[in-house]
């Protein structure tokens, strides 16, 4: 299965008309339209599942930047980051076990002081 992230659509685009873009492509398994849970509203991005892989790169090389209700489509495979938020940028010659170290606390070889508790002497 096949898992592409549909980003930027247009709140007034149904979840018919995205099913109806992609299956231009291949066979649609499922359209899952993400709605605010309080409103009811859309909240501007879904995923389509395809079982073919190839249909859905396709799909993808086609449909990202194109135009729909007046605003681009952002089309991705899901599971990968565009650069947006909460993005970790790869470091060159680092593990990401050794970023998560470095970034939790202090270590002896570290210039930064270590976090102490104030605990109300």
């Amino acid at each position: 299965m096949f898992k592409i992230h549909v980003g930027n659509i247009s709140y007034q685009t149904p979840q018919r008309a995205v099913e109806k873009l992609f299956s231009t492509y291949g066979l649609v398994d499922e359209v899952i339209y993400v709605c605010d849970e309080k409103s009811g509203e859309p909240r501007g991005f879904a995923f389509v599942l395809m079982p073919d892989e190839s249909q859905g790169r396709s799909a993808i090389a086609e449909l990202d930047g194109r135009k729909v209700n007046g605003r681009p489509l952002a089309v991705s495979e899901a599971g990968q980051r565009r650069g947006k938020k909460g993005a970790v940028p790869a470091m060159a010659g680092t593990s990401q076990r050794t970023v998560r170290r470095n970034v939790r606390g202090a270590r002896a070889s570290d210039t930064r002081r270590p976090f102490r508790r104030n605990r109300g002497t």
